[in-house]
């Protein structure tokens, strides 16, 4: 089987990398693309995971466009020579309609609900969408909806166990506390128009933060002055050990407010994007692993609040075991639909997919 995964952000390396390390391993020939985003291509390298770098995508509404047309051709050429059975993606509004003018397969992952512009480039090019059981869009036939989150396929303890000596990194020692801090740049496509934590308001937070021990910061826009002591000094892979053993989190960046409640960490988060993720209304009415703020203040106090609670973490770590062991484990699910896509004598379907992930097709 050939499969070609086109990674457009770092939080897509970590939801794929377990499988295309289990896939590589069962001879099969994989392929990565991805765009320069961020630490994309830090963590492919860390992770050891060789790869075609496709170029940047852009900032600006006009930039995004013009690096998707340009990374596309791109991508056409290396499709071209590699002739994938299968490509596989996040929201993949450049692959979905590449793979289908080079009559290939494609398959889409997707967990966020607002990101509509993302999906009209990509539903039609796609044979089927992976998303959480609880996602709040129908997308009709195609869809197949599993009892899970992105962030399992990587943070199932499965496939991680919490390193203690990274700790030693930012100057920590086992057994102190300290916050970990997430401020996002807030220029994807899907969050034009919402807000973050606003310059002010990160001052405010890690101020209030740092009264009860130390703060670390992990953020996609530069600092001010006042806030660089406080940034993460270890590498970018480290960071979910950190979130592990933090006493709380508190940000306005989606995926890893999913992650500290995966890791059983008190997680905060404030932005205007909260209300619209069906994961978050999961996270926090469901299991009580997130508590999303509508105001910048009710979010540093919220944090303080739970900073100071010395019960709130045992709380969290219980509350996040029962969720995990309900869902389902995410990267046998894409090692499956791989494989069963490759051992399918007829063309890939819904079928295909729905078997792979455990589900009667009921058609």
């Amino acid at each position: 089987m050939r499969v070609l995964f086109d990674i457009g952000h770092p939080a897509h390396v970590h939801l794929f990398r377990h499988a295309i390390g289990r896939l590589a391993n069962r001879m099969h020939t994989v392929l990565v693309t991805a765009s320069d985003k961020d630490v994309t291509t830090d963590l492919l390298q860390n992770y050891g995971i060789p790869f075609v770098l496709l170029g940047e995508l852009g900032r600006t509404t006009i930039g995004k466009g013009v690096g998707l047309m340009v990374t596309g051709l791109k991508l056409a050429v290396v499709l071209a020579l590699f002739q994938p059975d299968l490509v596989v993606g996040v929201s993949p509004a450049r692959a979905a309609p590449i793979a289908w003018i080079c009559r290939r397969t494609c398959v889409a992952f997707d967990d966020t609900e607002h990101a509509h512009w993302a999906r009209r480039l990509y539903m039609p090019f796609v044979s089927a969408v992976m998303t959480p059981s609880w996602f709040g869009a129908e997308l009709g036939r195609v869809q197949i909806r599993y009892d899970g989150f992105h962030e399992i396929a990587y943070l199932h303890p499965k496939y991680f166990v919490p390193d203690s000596t990274v700790l030693a990194e930012e100057g920590l020692s086992c057994g102190e506390p300290f916050s970990v801090v997430r401020f996002v740049s807030v220029t994807a496509s899907h969050d034009r128009h919402h807000v973050g934590f606003s310059v002010g308001g990160r001052e405010r937070l890690v101020s209030a933060l740092a009264r009860h021990g130390r703060v670390i910061i992990s953020s996609e826009v530069a600092l001010p002055s006042s806030l660089e002591n406080y940034h993460m000094r270890g590498s970018t892979s480290s960071v979910h050990h950190l979130l592990a053993f933090a006493s709380v989190y508190v940000g306005d960046g989606a995926t890893m407010t999913t992650e500290a409640a995966l890791l059983g960490t008190p997680a905060v988060f404030y932005g205007s994007v909260g209300p619209l993720l069906a994961n978050f209304q999961h996270l926090e009415n469901g299991h009580a692993l997130v508590r999303r703020c509508l105001s910048e203040q009710t979010a540093i106090e919220c944090a303080a609040s739970l900073l100071c609670d010395p019960e709130a973490k045992r709380r969290w770590i219980v509350r996040k075991q029962r969720l995990v062991a309900s869902c389902t484990d995410l990267t046998d699910s894409i090692v499956r639909l791989v494989e069963t896509a490759g051992s399918c004598s007829s063309e890939f379907s819904i079928h295909t997919a729905r078997s792979a992930f455990s589900l009667d097709t009921g058609e």
